[in-house]
């Protein structure tokens, strides 16, 4: 069976990982295998617990949707099949800043931000990704915050492992300056504040118009 680890891209599933790893001891993969970036530094994937199946992305779920056991799996994609999944939602202004700056320094694609803010890299627009795992209506889908999993907030990591049937072993006992001091490409500052004050006037009006209704429907604030 999988259970998928979702999320709009650079909205906290790697931080997801490291907890379920750090806590719960729970080995993860992902859909794309991650060779290039998580797989490709040994100490990353060594405190995220990232485990490689070395097959295609129809191979790899046609596999682990068989299995008996639970394969704890990363996407970025919308909704695939009906299996369970932990969704990490991230304050849209501090999302599309990181997966800017991502396409820049590690994608090296010189990707405007205005085209990540209208959806048009990657899997669409925040937005749209939101609505498909969250507002739609689907079963067993635990929503988490990231600005909770950023805090260690002690009641979100107990949901976690409730909703996996999993029992903690420890509590989570790493900052982000350590996970910096891991890979400080991968990871910048974690703070959605610095991300936010980086955004201009016309970035902010922009990501209102597109996303500012989705926003409110997941209790962020208004940019009205």
């Amino acid at each position: 069976m999988i259970v998928w680890l979702a999320s709009y891209p650079r909205s906290g599933n790697t931080l997801l990982r490291v907890i379920l790893h750090r806590v719960f001891g729970a080995k993860t993969y992902s859909i794309y295998d991650d060779k290039s970036d998580i797989g490709a530094d040994a100490a990353l994937a060594d405190v995220v617990g990232h485990t490689f199946h070395g097959l295609s992305q129809t191979e790899f779920c046609a596999k682990a949707g068989a299995s008996p056991e639970t394969f704890l799996v990363k996407t970025h994609t919308r909704p695939i099949g009906s299996w369970p999944a932990i969704y990490v939602v991230r304050d849209v202004r501090a999302s599309v800043y990181s997966l800017w700056r991502y396409e820049q320094t590690i994608g090296g694609r010189d990707t405007s931000l205005e085209a990540v803010i209208r959806g048009q890299v990657n899997d669409g627009s925040w937005s749209d990704h939101v609505r498909s795992w969250c507002l739609g209506g689907r079963p067993d889908t635990l929503i988490a915050r990231y600005e909770d999993l950023a805090r260690s907030d002690a009641a979100t990591i107990a949901a976690i492992g409730e909703f996996l049937d999993l029992e903690p072993r420890t509590d989570f006992d790493l900052t982000f300056d350590d996970l910096k001091r891991i890979n400080p490409k991968f990871f910048h500052t974690g703070s959605n504040a610095a991300s936010i004050e980086a955004l201009d006037h016309r970035h902010l009006r922009l990501i209102a118009e597109l996303h500012g209704e989705v926003m409110q429907e997941m209790g962020y604030p208004s940019l009205a």
